[in-house]
């Protein structure tokens, strides 16, 4: 599925609020949403939970000066059109800190002819909402059932099938009660240069590595084979997007690791001492647990072909690559949970 990256403005400020964070927000399938109460063009209040119990609720992140958020808003209009849909109640959530962001909202809305309620976020730090439900690309939207839980990932094109089924019927399948799987919203595999390598790995043997994490602690891939799944991230303390994933595979490591017998493996890919302070600082922030290595003059990143962050790599017990992730992905926790539930 195509995603259109956030405007370079609003994904600094999502970024640097992620970064200003001191809990990773926990976004899990199934579970309830993060409440939020916003102010609307009409200047009334809005809050999710006053929907609770009564309406399953599509909320739409979009930005005024993205066209294809636009065109999606109004393909979700023609869609709720049908009246097996008479229930559902749309919010549309932009930026309205400034004057001209508020006015541009409106103008854009009054053009292409919509009535959703347009909900206005002023904040820009942590708390904003965007942040809480970990929005990376615009348009996003978010489907919560009735009773109030997140029931599927984020949706990026209204226009366009999931796992073979239109917007329309997915949207049905959750209203009836079915469940959404998962693993049908990891990432494709990309067959684009320079990532075909990297995915060409799937199926075969995972370089093994020897390097020392920051607890002092020997890490080898070899050392687990037989005995766990890995989960190697590679990651830099700097990236904006690896401090949005991150703190949401330290979700998983906490709530499912364990369980499904995965081991997590997070390098840094600035092997230079100056970097590993940072590093360490941003483990720290979140409380994550999983060794943290430093591959110095190893390159581990070199034998996986790994150039841009975050990249991750599950590897199953016999040390195969069962799956590559390049750059973030929506829900990594439960999609990571899904596919890790397959392996033996």
């Amino acid at each position: 599925m195509k995603k259109w990256i956030v405007p370079c403005m609003i994904f600094t400020m999502l970024a640097c609020a992620a970064a200003r964070a001191e809990k990773a927000p926990s976004l899990w399938l199934n579970e309830p949403a993060p409440d939020f109460t916003l102010e609307s063009a009409e200047g009334k209040k809005i809050s999710l939970n006053q929907f609770k119990g009564k309406n399953p609720v599509i909320v739409a992140f979009w930005h005024p000066q993205m066209d294809v958020s636009i065109q999606q808003l109004k393909e979700l209009d023609k869609v709720l059109k049908d009246k097996a849909f008479k229930d559902v109640k749309t919010l549309a959530v932009t930026f309205g800190k400034e004057v001209k962001d508020r006015d541009a909202a409106r103008d854009a809305f009054k053009k292409a002819g919509l009535d959703f309620p347009l909900l206005l976020e002023k904040r820009t730090d942590a708390s904003a909402t965007p942040v809480e439900y970990l929005v990376s690309y615009l348009p996003a939207f978010f489907i919560i059932d009735k009773m109030g839980n997140l029931a599927a990932p984020p949706v990026s094109l209204v226009s366009e099938k999931i796992n073979g089924k239109s917007f329309s019927s997915f949207l049905k399948d959750i209203l009836a009660g079915k469940k959404v799987n998962a693993c049908d919203f990891a990432p494709e595999p990309r067959t684009d240069e320079p990532y075909k390598n990297l995915f060409a790995m799937i199926g075969k043997p995972a370089p093994d590595f020897s390097a020392t994490d920051t607890s002092g602690v020997k890490q080898s891939l070899s050392y687990y084979k037989g005995k766990r799944n890995v989960l190697l991230i590679f990651f830099y303390p700097g990236c904006g997007h690896c401090r949005r994933e991150l703190p949401q595979l330290h979700n998983y490591n906490e709530k499912w690791a364990a369980k499904q017998g995965v081991q997590l493996l997070a390098i840094n890919i600035d092997g230079s001492d100056a970097a590993q302070p940072e590093a360490v600082k941003f483990f720290k922030l979140f409380d994550m647990k999983f060794p943290l290595i430093n591959q110095g003059k190893n390159a581990i990143n070199e034998k996986y072909g790994v150039n841009s962050v975050p990249t991750l790599f599950l590897i199953d017990k016999k040390g195969i690559v069962r799956n590559v992730f390049v750059g973030e992905f929506a829900m990594p926790g439960d999609v990571i949970q899904c596919l890790a539930g397959k392996m033996k």
